[in-house]
């Protein structure tokens, strides 16, 4: 047997183990939770901003039907206004008008008219 000549160093002895809970078990819990709490921040944004696009949308596209409606009033309103007036230029007073104040015309006298019998005798 061989005997130590030195005295050996003193380790120190094992901690005692603690009542409490381990503290990474407990940094990676709270980490998971912020994890968590991120990932819910995310999706609430991202559902919030396609609400916020879907509205906006929405708004461009009433905007653009109020107006394309304004523009179909006012074509239906110069429709009618043009209706009116082809009426009134293809009627007989007008016809007769243009005819001798513009193109010189002018009513046949009694000699220029001829007018056939229909008495069907050959």
């Amino acid at each position: 047997m061989i005997l130590a000549t030195k005295p050996l160093p003193r380790m120190p002895l094992p901690a005692a183990p603690l009542s409490r809970p381990v503290e990474k078990p407990r940094k990676r819990s709270q980490l998971r939770n912020v994890y968590r709490l991120v990932f819910v921040l995310a999706v609430f944004g991202v559902l919030a901003f396609g609400a916020v696009a879907r509205e906006a949308n929405i708004v461009a596209h009433n905007r653009t039907l109020r107006a394309l409606s304004a523009e179909v009033a006012d074509l239906e309103a110069r429709n009618a206004a043009l209706r009116v007036e082809v009426a009134r230029l293809g009627s007989t007073a007008h016809i007769e008008q243009v005819a001798r104040e513009r193109l010189g015309m002018r009513a046949p006298t009694t000699l220029q008219v001829l007018t056939l019998g229909a008495s069907g005798g050959n």
